[in-house]
């Protein structure tokens, strides 16, 4: 496989494992069921059931396909595999959620319908509630079943995928400089701007007037002796 192709392919795969979450998170955030309830004590009651009060396991599964989706970016072959298992898995129980809250209403929102009726029993099946499912349940179910995709691709591409670290490594064609040779260059710098410094230091202190003990040919001799004991004579 080309170094393009497989680029395209794990592109693709994360792409598709990130618009699984987001359509996931949007389709939770919605109404999903619209509940009327007539009450012999609580009279008649209009409720608007969410996804994350419907189907709790739609967002909670979304936020993981978005972490798995940034995870098949970076991982490696091993974790690349895990990530792929990971997706189809959590793909899977959105769409499953999902397809659960269209088929049976009824189960989904008893809990809600009790609560908002003050009872223990399940007040969604009783004569007197009427049940409408919206179409956002089926968004969750596009959500997943884009996410086993995206997971099948990384499953797939783990083994063929380009490392991520490959990306920041020299070419194999490309001579890599020894050590020892950029530590002589940095070397024979240093040496050449220390001598111009020394030269230059020295220069300086010739024009100077000759003072008590000793000339200005004394000098230059004394800075080249604290150059070699490793002394900085422009001090």
């Amino acid at each position: 496989m080309t170094p393009e192709r497989s680029r395209r392919e794990r592109t693709t795969a994360v792409l598709l494992a990130l618009v699984a979450g987001l359509l996931g998170l949007l389709a939770a955030s919605r109404t999903w069921v619209t509940a009327d309830v007539t009450d012999a004590l609580a009279g008649r009651l209009h409720l608007r059931l969410t996804g994350r009060q419907v189907a709790p396991v739609v967002p909670a599964v979304s936020v993981v396909l978005l972490a798995a989706g940034v995870a098949a970016l970076l991982a490696r072959r091993l974790g690349r595999a895990v990530t792929g298992l990971v997706l189809v898995l959590g793909g899977a129980a959105c769409a499953a959620a999902a397809l659960s809250a269209v088929r049976a209403p009824q189960g989904a929102v008893a809990v809600e319908v009790a609560r908002a009726t003050g009872r223990s029993g399940g007040g969604a099946s009783a004569p007197g509630a009427s049940l409408a499912v919206s179409a956002w349940p089926w968004l969750a179910v596009v959500a997943g079943a884009a996410a086993v995709v995206a997971g099948a691709f990384v499953v797939v591409g783990a083994r063929r995928w380009a490392e991520p670290s490959e990306r920041f490594e020299a070419p194999a064609g490309a001579p890599a400089e020894a050590p020892s040779q950029v530590e002589s260059q940095v070397e024979s710098q240093v040496e050449s701007q220390v001598e111009s410094q020394v030269e230059s230091q020295v220069e300086s202190r010739s024009k100077r007037p000759e003072g008590g003990g000793g000339g200005a040919d004394a000098e230059p001799a004394d800075a080249w002796d604290a150059l070699s004991r490793g002394e900085d004579p422009t001090r």
